[in-house]
């Protein structure tokens, strides 16, 4: 039995991808991700990764999926 892939804004996700893509974050580290978020200004993705962070820690584990929805 597979799990499902955790939901999360599409935008959000895309700016993952980016910040994921230059190598020099700790995808790990909230901290790091939000100083990458505003350096690239992802203001949103930034407010999103500080409400959400557990959610974002088991789509690491269990693959992310893009939703339609901001929350």
């Amino acid at each position: 039995m597979s799990e499902k892939a955790i939901k999360i804004p599409a935008q959000v996700l895309k700016d993952l991808a980016e910040i994921k893509s230059l190598g020099n974050v700790n995808m790990y580290s909230k901290d790091q991700i939000l100083v990458a978020c505003i350096n690239l200004k992802y203001y949103t993705t930034a407010i999103w990764i500080s409400d959400n962070f557990t959610v974002y820690l088991k789509g690491i584990t269990k693959g992310f999926e893009p939703s339609d929805s901001c929350d």
